[in-house]
């Protein structure tokens, strides 16, 4: 029995149970074998992938090594290394600099500058505040400032020094046969409302009214060099409250006839002179004169006619100085003719207008106004204005006074002075808020102003004056050189400025 239970022992020599069973085992392991030399076979073909995909990175490496290799080749290491010394020196430069820096002063200059930049903002608000407030006309319109028909710019309650015996308006007249002809009367007259219809008036046919002359002007042939513009103002009805209505018309030709629509369809014309007549006549002319009128200013009035240079209407501005200057005078002469009035005007022009001058050298030291006391240049300010018709207007000079060939002078700092002009008399000024009279200089940088002031209302600084002007300014570093003067001027400001004017009656 023992020999029965180890292997190959049996009667038959062979144990086929352990044989099998072996078998099992090996073949197991075989299977196992097989799947482990599948998987090792997979690992290297991953292995053999990755290997092929460093070559290539490896052969792209390769390359960029060879191209850097070529470009260090080219480069000049020395060049290099001379740039990085400069740059050393540069640094090495700026950093001495800063180290020479007074941070405190730099800041002081900074505010100073701030300060004036601030001043200058200020100055241009207040520039730009009197700009919205003036009145601004299209650049390509010239407006006139006079007008041209005596009496027009208010033809109600004209004085009866005024009117002439044909009922119109001294300077106007009328005829039925020939421009600028007189009939003795008219279709129209002037009443106390403006120029209206004249119901007495009994003629017919064509008509002329001639509403004013004017000299003569630069033209070619009938071409106008300077065009002029007309104006009518018609109310409706008695009140004086109402507005009117405008209608303007303007002459680029002599002789050249407008239709007045207005008018009943009317020609208004501005005629060349006649034969040894250095003026120019404006009329209406027109068929059934008579009739027509009477049709177009039934219950209207003509309050107003302005004949002014250029090319549109400056508007409605009631005046009645004319009226006002013929009665004045009438009064006190008698009665004047239109000739008369424009004589006795231009022989008292002068004293009309009373031109007064105003000169003053004012001695000053100009020091920084914020107290640091970095400069001290003697300077003197030259004032020179002259009032006229309501007008202060000249000039205020820098001058720097010469002792040397040359002189330095440095404003970088702004400085301030006031000068004391009680004893000059001039008028107060109108405008109570401050225009600022200024000088610009992009070369040397400079910037002065200007401003003028009413007086205090006391005795030493009365309120009917201007009593003093605050000059200041500033301007980079600059050296003067004497050439054969002994002052050299940094900046002249131009005055113009309304004040008070007190007319002169002509004697």
């Amino acid at each position: 029995m023992l020999w029965e239970n180890l292997p190959y022992t049996n009667y038959e020599n062979i144990n086929l149970d352990m044989i099998i069973e072996d078998m099992k085992i090996i073949i197991q392991h075989m299977n196992e074998l097989e799947e482990n030399l599948n998987a090792l076979t997979q690992i290297v073909n991953n292995h053999e992938t990755r290997i092929t995909n460093i070559e290539g990175s490896i052969t792209e490496i390769n390359n960029q090594i060879t191209e850097i290799n070529e470009i260090l080749e080219s480069l000049d290491i020395q060049e290099i290394i001379n740039q990085i010394n400069e740059i050393n020196e540069q640094i090495t430069i700026i950093n001495q600099e800063l180290a020479n820096i007074d941070i405190d002063e730099l800041i002081q200059r900074i505010n100073i500058v701030n300060e004036q930049s601030i001043a200058r903002d200020d100055d241009l608000a207040r520039r730009i505040a009197l700009l919205e407030q003036a009145t601004i006309n299209p650049i390509n319109q010239y407006l006139g400032t006079e007008n041209l028909v005596i009496y027009g710019s208010d033809f109600r309650n004209l004085p009866e020094q005024a009117v002439a015996d044909s009922e119109l308006p001294f300077g106007m007249r009328y005829s039925h046969s020939a421009v600028d002809g007189e009939d003795g009367d008219a279709p129209v007259k002037a009443t106390q409302y403006g120029i209206g219809v004249n119901s007495e008036y009994v003629g017919t046919g064509y008509g002329y009214w001639t509403l004013a002359h004017i000299p003569d002007m630069p033209r070619s042939s009938k071409t106008l060099a300077t065009h002029v513009t007309v104006t009518f103002a018609v109310a409706t009805g008695t009140s004086t409250a109402q507005t009117p209505t405008l209608h303007s018309h303007t002459f680029s030709l002599l002789d050249n006839n407008i239709a007045l629509d207005w008018l009943g369809g009317l020609y208004l014309r501005l005629n060349a002179p006649a034969s040894g007549r250095p003026y120019l006549v404006l009329d209406i002319r027109g068929g059934s004169f008579a009739s027509t009128v009477a049709s177009a200013l039934d219950g209207k009035y003509i309050t107003y006619i302005r004949m002014e240079y250029g090319d549109a209407s400056s508007g409605l501005h009631y005046n009645d100085t004319d009226a006002k200057l013929t009665q004045a005078i009438a009064s006190y002469q008698g009665q004047l003719t239109p000739s008369d009035v424009k004589q006795i005007v231009m022989d008292n022009l002068e004293e009309i207008i009373d031109t007064q001058y105003y000169e003053e050298e004012y001695d000053v030291v100009l020091q920084p106004k914020d107290g640091s006391e970095s400069y001290s240049v003697p300077a003197k300010i030259d004032v020179r204005l002259q009032s006229s018709i309501g007008y202060l207007s000249g000039m205020i000079a820098l001058n720097i006074p010469f002792d040397t060939p040359t002189k330095a002078v440095d404003f970088t700092k702004s400085f301030e002075v006031t000068l004391n002009t009680a004893d000059l008399d001039i008028p107060a000024k109108t405008v109570l808020a401050d225009t600022i009279h200024s000088f610009t200089d992009l070369f040397t940088g400079a910037q002065f102003d200007a401003v003028l002031y009413n007086g205090e209302g006391t005795i030493a600084s009365p309120s009917n004056q201007i009593c003093s002007i605050r000059f200041w300014g500033a301007m980079k570093p600059i050296t003067l050189e004497n050439n054969g003067s002994d002052f050299a001027t940094l900046g002249v400001l131009k005055i113009f400025e309304p004040i008070e004017w007190y007319l002169t009656p002509p004697q």
